[in-house]
């Protein structure tokens, strides 16, 4: 008697065993992975930029009375260079031969274009003996912001090419169902080169009285799609 159940009991198993293997491969089988396309896609864009980032250096002698008000009032003469979000990315402090101390910042802001065509005369008119600011170089590049929105612009324009992509294989290849399987981005993002003589060439190699001219920058963005299908699959008659 005990023979017979473990008899029973492996026969049982053996058959579980057996019924879920066949499902398994059944439902392989009825959503194979048939077909795959692959495009390559380009999109490019120019993105021009209302904003230029602007480096300013500073370089003061003080008493030492005059150092604790000293980085309020530096901060606030940059804002009449230009109003802005200052950060000072480099600071020294030393005694000079006379005994005063000497302070040596560079800050960096993104101000609006038409603040540009004054920035040299500010930083004139708060130079003094003693106190001298420059303007280092100003940059025309687009920020962080602005990139990322060509960014999502572009691949939207990628994500439609795909869909109609999609859109002509379902009615060629009907009754396949593609659908996009994988997207990788390659991004570059150029200069235009300035033109000898150009307004933007002039700010940037030396100083100009006139409101200048913003330098274009081109974002092309490529994308590899691959495009896969399932077929359900009948049985063989």
């Amino acid at each position: 008697m005990a023979h017979k159940l473990i008899f029973t009991a492996c026969t049982g198993f053996v058959y579980l065993l057996t019924s879920l293997l066949f499902v398994a491969n059944a439902e392989q089988a009825s959503t194979e992975l048939l077909d795959q396309v692959i495009l390559q896609v380009t999109e490019e864009q120019w993105i021009s930029t209302q904003t230029a980032e602007i480096t300013v250096s500073i370089d003061v002698s003080l008493d030492e009375q005059d150092m604790s008000a000293a980085r309020q009032k530096i901060m606030d003469n940059l804002n009449e260079v230009g109003k802005g979000d200052w950060n000072v990315i480099q600071f020294d402090r030393r005694e000079d031969t006379s005994g005063l101390q000497r302070l040596y910042l560079r800050a960096q802001a993104r101000i609006d274009e038409p603040l540009l065509a004054t920035a040299y005369s500010k930083v004139d008119d708060l130079s003094a003996p003693g106190t001298n600011y420059r303007v280092e170089s100003i940059n025309f590049s687009p920020g962080l912001i602005e990139i990322e929105q060509a960014r999502s612009d572009l691949r939207m324009k990628i994500y439609a090419q795909a869909n109609r992509e999609i859109e002509r294989l379902q009615k060629d290849f009907s009754p396949q169902k593609f659908s996009m399987h994988l997207v990788n981005f390659d991004v570059d993002m150029r200069v235009l080169p300035m033109a000898k003589g150009s307004g933007a060439e002039s700010m940037m190699m030396a100083r100009v009285d006139q409101a200048p001219i913003s330098v274009s920058n081109k974002l092309t963005m490529t994308a590899t799609i691959i495009l896969a299908a399932t077929r359900q699959n009948t049985a063989e008659s």
